[in-house]
């Protein structure tokens, strides 16, 4: 399993500057466990909407900084209820951290390697005046070149080495006649079962040529990670503060797939779902229309009344409505989505009208509103596998909010003030 990735929002670093609170700030505490303004800094910054350097939290910002800070809470929750359920002591947690770790080690081998070799300057100034190209294209060239080459040559001297053997009925017998505990490479420091490549295998097709392909892989990942064990790679500091990470990560990965799976609806659940939540019988339809909000019901009946005599809507909206930039869009707004929620009032209706038809005045917070329809998509019906899915997960994810709101009821949580000053 690779949860890199999803490490890497954690491990990423990239600071918010200026900022007024200092780095070692806590920004929250959750039970004893403190959260501190560099780490929330650092998480903000590694997802898609971080905030632009410099530019102070306001408005939807604000709303970024929490949202992000109560997701790093619930992961705390999350991984104290994991440690409590005896998450890092299963075979399942055992199994993938030591197949991540493997995976990093034999990354970390292959960059030394590739260091060793690392093309000169001078190397590459004759090959740029060969290639007739820049000097940062034919680095990367030759780079690309060598990589294969050395890899390849290195992993074929550690074949040898850790005296590698395919059972020959790897190549012979059909995949059929494999089980989990069939040990299908061996060699003096690992050996790979069947059912370490199961998985993959099935993604691949099951068959002969995805079999030895995913082998090879799998034997090139094992040398190079035996090989960095040996070259003392894992007593690096920098390794072993991922590798702490990581497992912290890959406890509440995992925990959170096993709740996912205990929260799985029943039939008759689901049944009843569809049956309150109709909409999603439904693929979301798109409607275009033009918006005029006035003040009072009298003012926006009026409105629509000389719209509906000719007058032009723009001009309607422009010069008439409180909505903001009215004056500079001239009604128009952004498409609206119907069908990811419940129905609205306003969903209602718009499903009603036919273009170019003008609704009848609609409260609401800011006064009432009229909606010209200019154009809506077709009303479909989802697909029976995607309704359920759509459903199953919608349950699951309702349920998953309730027992994080049981977690943090049983917990202390403070939000210290220094969150503010992001």
């Amino acid at each position: 399993m690779a949860i890199k990735p999803f490490c890497a929002m954690l491990a990423a670093f990239l600071l918010l500057s200026p900022v007024i609170a200092a780095a070692d700030s806590p920004a929250a505490k959750v039970d004893s466990h403190i959260i501190t303004i560099e780490e929330l800094k650092k998480t903000i910054n590694s997802t898609p909407y971080a905030l632009p350097n410099g530019i102070p939290a306001t408005g939807s910002q604000k709303t970024l900084v929490m949202e992000v800070l109560g997701g790093m809470i619930d992961a705390e929750l999350l991984y104290d209820d994991a440690v409590k359920q005896g998450v890092p002591a299963s075979p399942e947690f055992t199994s993938e951290i030591n197949s991540d770790r493997r995976s990093h080690l034999a990354e970390l081998y292959r960059n030394k390697i590739l260091n060793a070799v690392a093309p000169g300057d001078a190397e590459i100034a004759a090959y740029a005046k060969e290639k007739k190209t820049g000097m940062e294209a034919a680095r990367a060239l030759l780079v690309k070149e060598r990589r294969g080459n050395v890899l390849e040559k290195e992993s074929a001297r550690l074949f040898d080495a850790y005296a590698v053997k395919y059972v020959p009925t790897v190549a012979t017998a059909p995949l059929s006649s494999f089980t989990d505990d069939d040990i299908l490479v061996s060699s003096r420091s690992f050996s790979i079962y069947f059912k370490d490549i199961k998985e993959p295998l099935a993604q691949s097709g099951n068959n002969k040529n995805a079999l030895m392909d995913i082998l090879s892989q799998s034997v090139e990942e094992e040398l190079f990670a035996a090989a960095a064990l040996e070259a003392g790679l894992d007593n690096d500091k920098a390794f072993s503060d991922e590798t702490a990470a990581n497992a912290r990560v890959l406890a509440i990965v995992i925990h959170r797939r096993n709740l996912e799976k205990r929260f799985a609806p029943a039939e008759k659940d689901l049944a009843a779902f569809l049956e309150k939540n109709g909409y999603l019988r439904y693929k979301p339809q798109t409607a275009n229309v033009l918006l005029i909000v006035a003040k009072s019901k009298p003012e926006a009946e009026s409105l629509r009344q000389r719209a509906m005599n000719g007058e032009s809507f723009y001009a309607l909206a422009t010069e008439h409505s409180i909505a903001p930039n009215a004056g500079v869009n001239a009604g128009r707004i952004d498409p609206i989505t119907i069908g990811n929620h419940p129905y609205s009032s306003i969903d209602a209706m718009l499903m009603k009208m036919k273009p170019d038809e003008i609704s009848l005045p609609v409260k609401g917070d800011k006064g009432y509103s009229i909606f010209k329809l200019l154009s809506i998509t077709r009303r479909e019906e989802r697909d029976p596998n995607e309704l359920r899915e759509t459903a199953s997960r919608l349950i699951v994810d309702g349920r998953m909010l309730k027992y994080l709101d049981t977690l943090r009821k049983g917990s202390k949580i403070v939000i210290y003030p220094a969150v503010n000053d992001l």
